[in-house]
Order: structure tokens, then C-alpha cells, then sequence
């Protein structure tokens, strides 16, 4: 009977064991204000809100000690509606995935320096208008801002990655890439379907992912980095961009520049020997102009695309007189930069702005007339006339491969006209 006795203890015994193996006790949670939580070593994690909303504020420490984690759902679906403001300490490395995804009603949050990653989703869908990123972040991964309200951000040299579609659909009008690393991952679509977006600051990038600025439907005009060597597939399609210098150094173009109604220019050096046939599909009123003999030309020939011959595309400086770049094809000499100044033919500004020009051989002095204004230009001197007054050059005028050559600035400024110099892109940029 006691051997009986024993066997079904044991038996029972194992049963449990059995069955606590199978379905494991649930750990109960610590409580302290507005949050559930567990100590793990000395450290504590967040596993709920019991809050009533409003503004939050996530605690440094909980029973003494550091809060160094969150839970993924730690906010239900209500308490995502009934939260306004966010605050989280510097002691939170990441923030996990859906963190307030939905959460319509949130329309600030501050993010503290410690910070290394918001993870996918974690703002999405949410009515955040701005947001200062500290300098520890590292990883803004994908949708992670997507769908929110957002008008400005500050991407710091700190990123490692953007993921796809992080700031995707937001109502940000202007995004500064100049900060960012060149080894910054973007993923794919950074900025897709951002329609108030016009105007781009650049960076040193060397690469633009595949859709990066697909569906920027505000973005009218570009100046891209002369350190750029791949666009990617789509990135800027459907945009309202109407004229894109390719920066000479450029290898690659896929399918950028797809479905871009108001696309008149596309202008491609010869440095580009991988071309999509496909880079201007559904933009039917473009041209794409190009060396003779490039790669582009072979592309166009062969997929009857429209294009015209314009050596001055391999320039290692463009110029835009009222956003529009002046051709120096016609001229046999791209600008020249010569002592920090740009100096270009002189006839290609002049007649680009609609002035009158002379030239004078026996005084080897160049005259130009608009509007009232006379300009006189002797090669090699220091100064040109202005209607009878000396206006001193840094640079002076002086023939290159026959052509007279004077420093752009100077002479688009003797006509009233603004000058203002791109170095990120190598541009000079008139307007009048």
C-alpha cells in the first residue's frame, strides 16, 4: 500500500512537471505609478502602461533601479489614442517596433541623448510634427516616421541607416542631407510620397536609393552632388522636376526619371556607361542630351529615344541663368575654374541674358549692350567699364583655346543680376 503510495506521488510529481514544462507560470508584474515592469539584474524592463495618458513621461528608474528596456506592446490600442506628449530618458538604447504606431491623437516627443535606435514602425500613422534626433541615434529603421505630420527633422552625421520609407508620406517641405555620412545606408524610399517636399540640401552622397524621392510630386528643381555615382531605380519619379544636370562622374542611372510629366531636359555625361532604357519611360515630352559618342547616345539610338548632341554635358561646372543651364556646346569651351573664380566664354552669359556683343580687334576688348548698361572687357585686364566706370576683377579676362574668357560673376552682376555659388554641386546660379 506505501509502495502504491509512493508511485502515485511520483507520478503526480511528474505530471506537474509536465505540465508547468508545457505551459510556464507567468511571471507577475511589478507596479510603480503609471507602469508595470521587471527587475532583470539589477536593471528594470517596462511591460505595461496603466497611465491615463495625456503627457507621458517614461521614468529613468523604477524601484531604484535604471530603466533600460521597453517591451514591444506595452500601449494598447486605447492607449495609444489618449496620449499626447512622449518623453523618454537617455537610459532607453531602443525603441521597439510599433511602439506608438496609430497613436493619432501624439503630436510632440522627446527623445533624450543615449538613444542608438527606433525600430520599424514606431511612430507610424501618428500626429508627431516635430522631432529634435539626438546625436547618440543610429538607426532610424523602416516606417519608423511614416505617415506622421512631420514638417522638420535633423539627420545628423551620427546615422548609420535610414530605413525604407522612414520619413515616407510625411509633410516635410525640406530635408538637409549634408550632415549625413556618405556610408549612411538609405535604404529604400526614405522620402517616398513626401508631396510637400522642395528643396533638398545635399550632402557627400555617392549613392540615391531606389525610390528615394518617388512621389515628391513638389519637387521641382535639383542641384545633385558632384560626388554622386549611382541614382537609383525610380528615385525621382513622379516628381515636378522640369530640367536635371547629371553631375559629371555619374556611372549609373536606372529608371529615374519615370513618369515625370513636366521633364524637359535630362542632360548625361559621358562618365554614365550603365543606362536604363527605361530612365525616362512615361515622360514623353524629354530630351536627353548627350555627347555623340557616349554610352547615352548608344541608349537613345537604340530605344528611339529622343536626344541631341551636346558635348558641354561632360563640364565639370554648370551654370543656371533663371534655373535653366546654359550650353557651352556651341561655344568649344566649358567654364574654367581659375584661382577660386569661375570663369566662362563670355559670350555664353552675355547672349544667355540677352545682350548685345561686339568685339573690338584692335583693342582685343569685348562690348556688350543691354538695356541702357555698356560693358567694355580687355583681356588680361584687372578691371572691366561699366558705363564709364572701372569695376575691378580678381581674375582678368584672358583667351583659352581662342575663346575670351571672363569671371562670371563679375560680368552677370554688371547687368543687375544675382550670383550665387553651389559648391556642393559645382553650380553657378544667376537670376535676375
Amino acid at each position: 500500500m506505501e509502495k502504491m503510495k509512493k508511485m502515485l506521488t511520483w507520478c503526480i510529481t511528474v505530471a506537474m512537471l509536465a505540465v508547468s514544462l508545457c505551459f510556464p507560470l507567468q511571471a507577475s508584474a511589478l507596479t510603480e505609478g503609471d507602469w508595470e515592469f521587471q527587475l532583470l539584474d539589477g536593471e528594470a524592463m517596462i511591460t505595461g502602461y496603466i497611465g491615463k495618458g495625456g503627457d507621458v513621461e517614461i521614468p529613468e528608474q523604477l524601484f531604484g533601479a535604471t530603466v533600460t528596456e521597453i517591451e514591444q506592446g506595452i500601449f494598447d490600442y486605447e492607449d495609444k489614442q489618449i496620449i499626447t506628449s512622449l518623453k523618454i530618458p537617455g537610459t532607453i538604447k531602443k525603441i521597439p517596433g510599433n511602439f506608438c504606431e496609430g497613436a493619432e491623437n501624439l503630436s510632440s516627443v522627446e527623445l533624450s541623448e543615449g538613444l542608438e535606435e527606433i525600430s520599424y514602425s514606431a511612430f507610424h500613422n501618428t500626429s508627431i510634427t516635430k522631432v529634435i534626433l539626438p546625436s547618440t541615434l543610429k538607426v532610424i529603421d523602416d516606417w519608423a516616421f511614416e505617415y506622421s505630420l512631420l514638417t522638420s527633422v535633423n539627420l545628423h552625421g551620427g546615422l548609420t541607416k535610414i530605413g525604407n520609407n522612414a520619413f515616407g508620406h510625411t509633410a516635410l517641405m525640406e530635408i538637409d542631407l549634408s550632415k549625413l555620412s556618405p556610408d549612411c545606408d538609405l535604404v529604400f524610399a526614405p522620402f517616398g510620397g513626401c508631396s510637400l517636399l522642395t528643396k533638398v540640401k545635399w550632402g557627400r552622397q555617392t549613392v540615391l536609393a531606389d525610390h528615394m524621392f518617388d512621389g515628391c510630386s513638389s519637387l521641382s528643381q535639383i542641384i545633385l552632388p558632384t560626388t554622386l555615382q549611382t541614382i537609383g531605380h525610380e528615385a525621382f519619379s513622379e516628381t515636378n522636376l522640369k530640367e536635371v544636370v547629371i553631375p559629371y562622374g555619374v556611372t549609373k542611372i536606372e529608371g529615374a526619371f519615370i513618369d515625370c510629366p513636366n521633364l524637359k531636359s535630362l542632360y548625361i555625361p559621358d562618365t554614365v556607361t550603365d543606362l536604363s532604357e527605361f530612365v525616362i519611360m512615361e515622360t514623353p515630352n524629354c530630351i536627353i542630351y548627350c555627347s555623340s559618342d557616349s554610352h547615352a547616345a548608344k541608349v537613345c539610338k537604340e530605344n528611339k529615344i529622343s536626344y541631341i548632341t551636346d558635348k558641354s554635358v561632360n563640364s565639370l561646372i554648370t551654370v543656371l541663368y533663371n534655373d535653366t543651364r546654359i550650353s557651352f556646346h556651341t561655344y568649344d569651351q566649358n567654364p574654367e575654374l581659375i584661382n577660386d573664380r569661375t570663369l566662362v566664354p563670355l559670350r555664353s552669359i552675355f547672349e544667355a541674358m540677352g545682350a548685345t556683343v561686339t568685339w573690338d580687334a584692335e583693342n582685343r576688348t569685348a562690348i556688350a549692350t543691354r538695356k541702357g548698361i555698356t560693358v567694355k572687357i580687355k583681356i588680361d585686364a584687372n578691371a572691366m567699364d561699366k558705363n564709364g566706370s572701372s569695376i575691378p576683377m580678381d581674375v582678368p579676362a584672358q583667351l583659352i583655346n581662342d575663346r575670351t574668357m571672363v569671371p562670371v560673376r563679375v560680368i552677370a552682376e554688371a547687368f543687375g543680376a544675382d550670383v550665387e555659388w553651389n559648391g556642393n554641386g559645382r553650380t553657378v546660379l544667376i537670376n535676375e
